[in-house]
């Protein structure tokens, strides 16, 4: 009897809540199966980190506040593969977070329309300057 592979695959539904969240699916040797859901508004990006001792997955949340701000989340993957335990919502200090990076322990997220890049918890990069084509892009959008 061979041995069954099974992981979990992850999708962000990024609308407002109830409706958005991240749909999650057990593969069982490359089937998926709905295996959960995790309500929460507008989650854009998301990232897994398994630098520290439990797995974590970081979420970025377009507009959590109503005011074009993102926020980050962090939830614990149990082993099942559920999202658990999420953190308090931090700000990202710019609007409209568009990418997320994990390394050595930090969190880095950038925020396009601000033009800044956020590193937790609470440094600020802004960007200045405009491209080539001045109509398109007339300020700094970092991505």
């Amino acid at each position: 009897m061979s041995e069954q592979t099974v992981c979990y695959l992850y999708i962000a539904s990024c609308v407002p809540a109830p409706e958005g969240g991240i749909h999650r699916y057990r593969l069982t040797d490359g089937i998926p199966e709905p295996a959960g859901f995790t309500p929460m508004p507008s989650p854009m990006y998301m990232i897994t980190d398994f630098s520290g001792k439990e797995p974590a997955m970081h979420v970025v949340l377009l507009d959590p506040y109503g005011r074009r701000e993102s926020g980050l989340v962090t939830y614990r993957i149990a082993e099942n593969g559920d999202l658990c335990d999420p953190s308090a919502i931090l700000p990202t200090l710019g609007e409209t977070a568009c990418h997320l990076c994990a390394h050595e322990g930090e969190i880095y997220a950038v925020n396009y329309d601000s033009g800044s890049v956020f590193r937790t918890p609470d440094l600020l990069v802004t960007h200045t300057g405009h491209s080539v084509h001045p109509e398109r892009q007339n300020e700094a959008h970092t991505h």
